[in-house]
């Protein structure tokens, strides 16, 4: 089976492709920093607000719809739309590099769950590892060398890995 992306260029911008908008306006916590080419997938943080998700980070409110920027000094200033339906699916690049980051984009990743990294600001999706799988490879583009940084991958929410904890009584 083919792939169902445009895979002979580079996005110009990571963002949802198609899948239901549904959400919810999420307040997003002091200067959080979001770097060009970035995956958006969002946590809370533990007063509540949002913040980018990295690689240690178990549970995922959504996808929050921002720009690459640093959000306000005050929590709450900033609030971006929040997708949070397992059947959208998002464009993110995938972290490929031969030595740390070992696992290319290849057709078999379709289906698996997978973990985010965050480096220098930017959110990548990371099957190298698998300890928290928050988001699940629909299809995507493989790097076309070690070193260009050029992978990405068509991703969704894990649905097991949303809601995991409740509000207090």
């Amino acid at each position: 089976m083919g792939t169902m992306l445009r895979t002979d260029t580079k996005p110009l911008k990571m963002s949802l492709v198609y899948g239901p908008s549904s959400g919810f306006n999420l307040p997003m916590g002091a200067s959080k920093t979001k770097g060009a080419q970035s995956g958006s997938f969002a946590k809370k943080d533990a007063s509540g607000d949002g913040d980018y998700a990295g690689d240690t980070d178990a549970e995922l409110v959504g996808w929050v719809n921002s720009p690459s920027e640093t959000t306000g000094t005050t929590a709450g200033d900033t609030v971006y739309w929040c997708y949070n339906s397992p059947d959208a699916r998002f464009l993110m690049p995938l972290r490929y590099d031969n030595a740390t980051y070992t696992v290319n984009y290849a057709e078999s990743l379709r289906g698996e769950t997978t973990d985010l990294i965050v480096i220098s600001n930017v959110q990548y999706a990371n099957p190298t590892t698998s300890s928290e799988d928050t988001v699940v490879i629909y299809d995507g583009k493989p790097a076309s060398s070690a070193t260009a940084n050029d992978s990405f991958v068509l991703v969704g929410l894990n649905s097991n890995k949303m809601y995991a904890t409740g509000a207090a009584d």
